[in-house]
């Protein structure tokens, strides 16, 4: 089978969705005859077709944004339009399409973006797609976010009335969620196939991940709680803290390192000592990657009161280390979080919201049995559902399924590297 892929951002260096864009394009290239469309780095330490040998590769040079903030930048994706109309002309005037059994873009993660396949006739997929999610009407978050998050207030008005973006989707043969919710955020495009599957694959489990079950299980001190995010509003630490601050009263023995950095710190740093749980609660800060998988390896629960999370990446790298997590039930992690290794609490009203964060770290906390078996389930999830070759799966079937008649000579050999 041969494949057109369509991806802005590629980058085996980078984190987010250059990289697992990287992992994704590798993966299929290592399968399937691939063509590539996509752009360079920035930091051009590399050309794409370096990386990806296995495919063949078109790519643009990207403009320099360095001087925008990070955030900000990752939000607008500037390059993107330069990167669409690149792959607008190469589609148009240079591809013979008759030649591919259909197209894949994917990337940037947040449906706000038109394909450059919109206008062929070529099948093709479109995800997995996250994002444009709404803060729960209950929940504020308890904090501020950048002026330039007002833009994603713009979404639904796109969704009903943007040409381009309506046709990119009504268009595609299948478009991929990373939630179900993406499903409803699109419900005025008339969709032909919509399917979820993450966007994130999760860290390789440990080799000796049964040792390390049988290192929580002979662990006498204190219950360690875990959060990895940035500390802002939406990832709802203001929550997640009063819930400590709840099963204080119920159980003693805990203790919470928050990872991460953000514009709420200082505001949680405060809550935290007005909730006198100084003692007990650890703002570690950012830290090298090396260090965060340190902190999950000796984790026995991960706290996630995220209230506006698109897909989740933090799901696969807890479930990858074998720690069982309490939830919000909504977004991502209501789609991925299950009760095999997660406790999902419903986002009604701030009062259950903490309540049921509080119940949920308090099960997990004082039964011990019931933590290392949903341990051993989250690794065992991990390992047989969320792994990049399982991504990889998904997406050679779906292919499969919306293809045009194959020809005669585009599959590659089964042991082709």
């Amino acid at each position: 089978m041969r494949v057109l892929l369509v991806a802005a951002q590629i980058d085996p260096e980078a984190v987010g969705e250059a990289s697992w864009g990287y992992a994704l394009a590798h993966e299929l290239s290592n399968r399937l005859q691939t063509t590539i469309i996509s752009q360079t780095p920035q930091h051009e330490r590399f050309r794409l077709a370096e990386v990806l040998p296995e495919a063949t590769v078109h790519e643009c040079s990207a403009w320099k944004t360095a001087k925008l903030h990070s955030r900000l930048d990752a939000l607008a994706k500037p390059n993107f339009f330069k990167f669409y109309f690149f792959a607008s002309r190469l589609i148009r005037r240079e591809l013979d399409l008759n030649t591919f059994a259909c197209a894949h873009q994917f990337g940037p993660l947040a449906p706000r973006y038109p394909s450059p396949l919109r206008n062929t006739k070529l099948p093709y997929v479109i995800g997995p797609l996250g994002g444009a999610l709404q803060t729960p009407s209950a929940l504020d978050g308890g904090g501020k976010l950048p002026w330039y998050y007002a833009f994603r207030g713009f979404d639904g008005l796109r969704f009903k009335s943007d040409p381009w973006l309506r046709a990119s989707y009504s268009n595609a043969s299948a478009i991929v969620g990373v939630g179900s919710y993406i499903k409803d955020i699109l419900a005025d495009v008339p969709l032909q196939r919509f399917e979820t599957c993450s966007q994130r694959a999760g860290p390789s489990v440990p080799a000796d991940w049964e040792r390390l079950l049988e290192d929580r299980a002979q662990h006498t001190g204190p219950v360690r709680i875990l959060y990895v995010g940035r500390l802002i509003s939406t990832k709802g630490m203001s929550y997640g803290l009063e819930a400590l601050e709840v099963l204080n009263h119920q159980f003693k023995d805990w203790r919470c390192d928050i990872v991460g950095k953000g514009a709420d710190r200082d505001m949680l740093e405060e809550r935290s000592r007005k909730l006198g749980l100084e003692d007990k609660v650890n703002f570690v800060g950012h830290i090298p990657r090396a260090d965060v998988d340190a902190y999950y390896q000796a984790a026995d629960i991960f706290l996630f009161p995220s209230i506006r999370e698109p897909s989740g990446s933090v799901i696969f790298e807890s479930i990858s280390n074998g720690v069982p997590l309490v939830a919000a039930d909504y977004g991502g992690p209501g789609t991925h979080v299950t009760e095999d290794f997660g406790i999902k609490v419903r986002v009604n009203s701030p009062e259950e919201f903490v309540q049921g964060l509080a119940e949920g770290m308090r099960v997990l906390a004082t039964d011990k049995a019931l933590r290392l078996k949903m341990a051993k389930a989250a690794f065992l999830a991990a390992a047989n559902r969320h792994q990049i070759g399982n991504i990889g799966d998904f997406f050679v079937e779906l292919y499969q399924s919306i293809q045009k008649p194959p020809h005669a000579t585009d599959a590659k050999p089964v042991d082709a590297a």
